[in-house]
């Protein structure tokens, strides 16, 4: 009788295409290992053998960090292994149709402002529209003078234009990022908090708060210091962030958000489902070093914390490794080793 295999099981998969997030998937990589994770690493080189391997079920995932799937291309080969992957029941960080929802930034926008979120002023138009559509005089108020054109399948800021004053300028957008929807914003108006923007970047990662001055000229981050959210009162920003991973169901995300002169908080920027990780170390406009530390031990320590949960009997293949390593040791050492023998 010919018994199929047992899959490989991993506690951890995390699935990226980009190289800014490599040191962020070498500290996960670290903790995973410090915590006992068993971790397996989906790169661009062998993304679709391993859909072949998932789909024949070879090899299972337990938790699956998504950082590279694209909702609105669903042919994506990350997109189909996000998706195989919430059939299989695996936990998706972030979950699939959530992810989604808020990629989009129109829907992102009309979600939060109908959720009571400070949100601009804002409206969606279609590329298709553009040529034949003008703004009407209340859409003008609401606008401003000058506004931004953002893509709303857009990230890390391409096609953003922010001196728009037509619905023309559009235009100006689609070239630099093409898509089919933008997103209209007012500009906000920033206060000034000793000499610096009141900006910020607020991380939400499984449940833990980060907060970043975040400079929207020079796009650099600071670590907001202890002494700074108490003098500055910036609690607000952490019930902010809480409040959206409640409202969004997302489990690790980043936003931006300001202050206005007259001490009114508003979310800029809306939710970024996949953060960009690079560090601040090898680009000035990164994330600190220490947060991205910070992110990795978080995210190991998330799957450790699930243990519990699962069966205690691990795959064959995971038995058998572990059974080798620790004979290889003793023989290593000079010892015998024999199953039930006492240490």
């Amino acid at each position: 009788m010919n018994l199929a295999p047992a899959p490989r099981w991993y506690d951890l998969a995390v699935a990226y295409w980009c190289e800014r997030d490599d040191m962020f998937v070498r500290r996960l990589k670290e903790y995973s290992a410090q915590n006992g994770v068993n971790l397996f690493i989906v790169e661009p080189l062998w993304i679709e053998e391993v859909l072949l391997k998932y789909e024949a079920q070879k090899l299972g995932i337990r938790v699956l960090l998504d950082l590279g799937s694209e909702p609105a291309d669903p042919a994506s080969p990350y997109t189909r292994l996000v998706m195989l992957a919430k059939q299989r029941g695996a936990q998706v960080i972030n979950d699939p149709p959530a992810a989604a929802r808020f990629s989009h930034k129109g829907e992102a926008h009309h979600a939060l402002r109908e959720a009571g979120f400070p949100v601009p002023f804002g409206l969606v138009v279609t590329l298709e529209e553009v040529d034949n559509r003008t703004l009407t005089d209340q859409e003008r108020l609401g606008l401003g003078e000058t506004f931004f054109i953002k893509p709303c399948h857009g990230f890390g800021g391409q096609g953003v234009i922010g001196d728009a004053r037509e619905i023309r300028d559009l235009h100006r957008s689609h070239a630099a990022f093409p898509d089919t929807h933008f997103l209209l914003q007012r500009r906000v108006e920033i206060a000034d908090l000793a000499g610096q923007p009141a900006y910020w970047r607020v991380i939400y990662v499984l449940g833990e708060i980060h907060l970043c001055w975040w400079h929207p000229q020079t796009k650099s981050y600071r670590v907001a210091m202890q002494w700074q959210i108490e003098d500055f009162a910036l609690w607000p920003l952490f019930e902010l962030g809480q409040r959206l991973a409640t409202v969004t169901g997302l489990d690790f995300f980043s936003v931006e958000a300001a202050r206005s002169p007259d001490n009114v908080y508003m979310l800029v920027d809306y939710v970024n489902e996949q953060i960009d990780l690079r560090p601040k170390s090898f680009s000035v406009d990164g994330v600190p070093d220490e947060l991205v530390r910070r992110i990795a031990r978080r995210l190991a320590r998330f799957v450790e914390e699930q243990r519990p949960v699962w069966a205690v009997d691990r795959d064959l293949d995971s038995r058998e490794e572990r059974l080798l390593s620790i004979h290889e040791r003793c023989r290593a050492a000079g010892r015998s080793w024999t199953i039930g023998a006492a240490g």
